[in-house]
């Protein structure tokens, strides 16, 4: 899953971003590649997530990357600070 959200310029201070993301179409077993067939359908009913990286673009160029790892995974709503671990590079 992935999603992309741009910010207008910000200045000094705390930002909350929410964004939404499309599922990826999943492939059936025996379904052939990119033929869906029409009676058959997908309901994805919950998510969790255990990762996320988080890339900051200033004019263009990569100035930060963030990969957070959560633990325990997301379940609906705010992530609590104490389950985040990250890496900045």
């Amino acid at each position: 899953m992935n999603a992309t959200e741009a910010l207008a310029s910000l200045s000094e201070g705390d930002v909350l971003v929410e964004t939404t993301a499309q599922a990826r179409r999943h492939r059936h077993v025996h379904q052939p590649l990119g033929r869906p067939h029409p009676n058959w359908t997908e309901t994805i009913q919950d998510l969790l997530f255990t990762s996320a990286t988080i890339s900051v673009f200033q004019a263009g160029a990569l100035v930060l990357m963030v990969d957070c790892t959560f633990i325990p995974p997301t379940s609906n709503g705010p992530v609590p600070g104490g389950h985040v671990s990250y890496t900045q590079s």
